[in-house]
């Protein structure tokens, strides 16, 4: 029975120095992953370089992460927030993130988006008893939430792989993207309002360590709220002068580096196209792998 004792006094101790230096476990909250991950879903994190006890070594030893585009990360909104989100890593310090009729565009360039990726879609049809043959069928649950019948169409979120595989079955006529807002959001009207358009975003350049700014209206809209979230700067405009914790400056140097982040499921997701890019150090970890 001592033995026994021991190893599992061994066997937490040991657990418990992985999950403080180099893995952590969360559940997964919401649906906005889906499909790569779906809500309830336990998942492990890799914080070693990000937020493990030896990160703080591992900087010291220029030993820094370094995430990547379509890495599925963990992060707060701040340091100071207590809440956990999990999304998809979109765009680089440095890049440009623009969104046209819900396609993603990276420094002018369309980008290829994960199978697991859902929008929303019309789903046209003429005799709606074929078209509904052909969603059970194909394992659609037609009682969710996100199925709604209309008289000419379907308005239904589907992943690219089950929309090619809808194409040409019985009862389905053709298959177009859900356009719920045509005008073209900029990013202080996205952050601020939550419910408009997550379709469209005008461009937007992710700041990154060493960035310099020239401070005017168009820059002071942008970047206001992550100058006081993770800047930790107070930027205010005074007539046509703008003043930084008090002083009076043209330019401003980021001091960290940021990531745009999305949810998958993107018309059911609460990302960076509200609430702005994420700092680095506010990154808990990496997802490597669901339980």
């Amino acid at each position: 029975m001592k033995k026994v004792v021991n190893w599992f006094i061994y066997l937490f101790l040991i657990i418990l120095i992985i999950r403080l230096c180099f893995f952590d476990i969360f559940r997964v909250p919401s649906g906005s992953m889906q499909n790569a991950l779906n809500a309830g879903d336990l998942i492990i994190v890799n914080s070693t370089l990000y937020s493990g006890t030896f990160s703080p070594l591992f900087f010291k030893l220029k030993i820094k992460p370094s995430p990547r585009v379509n890495d599925v990360l963990v992060f707060k909104i701040s340091q100071s927030d207590s809440i956990f989100y999990v999304k998809r890593c979109i765009g680089l310090p440095g890049e440009t993130i623009e969104i046209i009729n819900d396609k993603v565009f990276v420094n002018d360039k369309y980008m290829e988006e994960p199978a697991t990726v859902i929008h929303l879609y019309k789903v046209w049809y003429v005799d709606y008893r074929l078209i509904e043959n052909t969603l059970n069928k194909s394992k659609i649950d037609l009682s969710n939430s996100d199925f709604q019948r209309q008289p000419k169409y379907i308005a239904m979120r589907l992943s690219d792989f089950q929309k090619h595989s809808l194409l040409g079955q019985p009862g389905i006529d053709s298959i177009t993207v859900f356009n719920t807002k045509e005008n073209r959001d900029d990013f202080l009207s996205n952050i601020l309002k939550y419910g408009h358009s997550t379709q469209n975003l005008k461009p937007f350049l992710i700041p990154f360590t060493g960035m310099k700014i020239k401070l005017d209206s168009n820059t002071f809209k942008l970047y206001k709220e992550i100058f006081k979230k993770d800047e930790h700067v107070q930027l205010e405009q005074r007539n046509i002068y703008f003043f930084v914790d008090g002083v009076k400056q043209q330019y401003y140097i980021f001091k960290n580096n940021y990531y745009f982040m999305m949810g998958d499921n993107r018309e059911k997701s609460m990302d960076s196209r509200f609430f702005g890019p994420i700092s680095q150090g506010c990154i808990k970890g990496k997802v490597v792998l669901k339980i």
